[in-house]
């Protein structure tokens, strides 16, 4: 008998309306419809999991070998932005394991696409919709994503110290933030900032406040993940001389 999954049909009743420039082999279906797949992302009163079930199909085509989906984004950057806009949209939504591929997804995206300003991009729209949360907890699936971006891009770190200095600053208001899912993104990102850029690229108020709160979030820290990255962010920052005069 086949699943539900199997069932799930990813081409919608407007897809007779799509041109076929837009219908590709599938990864795991036979046929996919990009205009059908962005259709249903879009709307959000669709399930989520129709949803989990288009952004597994577009990672899995965006991380295959000579990819079709790929050439087809290629070759018109306005699709590629509506798309990549699209699924931006669905990194916070109550379903965690949406959000989750969505950020998959993206990543697939910025990787396949890093020789162009699309990932500059990405990130700009990132700390712009983090910085406009009201609390830092509700910015915390963006500052994952970030962490993301920053560790698989390197030059983004370097953009980012260059580019974003009301954003670092920011991100010393979520190393004082109770949560520790929080402060454990945030420390990732500082992690990978202080490992990838040139010595002198933090500023040296943001380094003396950031040692400050160092020790204070080791001795209090009750997660794993915040104890480990607080550790790789020591690390980073003993490897250079300006930023180890300050622990």
């Amino acid at each position: 008998m086949a699943t539900q999954q199997t069932q799930f049909p990813l081409l919608t009743q407007r897809h007779v309306h799509h041109s076929s420039v837009w219908t590709l082999r599938g990864y795991s279906v036979p046929t996919l419809c990009l205009a059908c797949a962005t259709e249903r992302l879009e709307d959000r009163a669709d399930l989520s999991l129709h949803h989990r079930r288009v952004l597994g199909e577009l990672q899995g085509l965006l991380t295959a070998k000579d990819s079709s989906l790929v050439r087809m984004l290629s070759s018109d950057r306005r699709v590629l932005d509506h798309l990549s806009t699209t699924v931006f949209g669905l990194l916070v939504t109550q379903d965690g394991t949406t959000a989750q591929l969505a950020m998959e997804v993206l990543s697939a995206i910025s990787g396949q696409f890093s020789a162009t300003d699309l990932p500059r991009k990405l990130m700009q729209k990132t700390i712009q919709t983090v910085m406009a949360t009201q609390r830092c907890s509700d910015g915390l699936p963006y500052l994952t994503f970030l962490g993301r971006m920053l560790y698989s891009l390197p030059p983004l770190c370097t953009e980012m110290t260059n580019s974003f200095g009301g954003f670092l600053e920011y991100l010393l208001r979520g190393l004082a933030y109770p949560d520790e899912d929080v402060k454990s993104a945030v420390v990732y990102m500082l992690a990978q900032l202080s490992m990838k850029t040139p010595q002198d690229s933090l500023p040296a108020s943001l380094v003396q406040a950031v040692c400050g709160l160092i020790s204070s979030n080791l001795a209090s820290a009750k997660s794993h993940t915040l104890t480990l990255n607080l550790l790789g962010l020591v690390k980073g920052m003993l490897k250079s001389s300006v930023y180890a005069q300050c622990l």
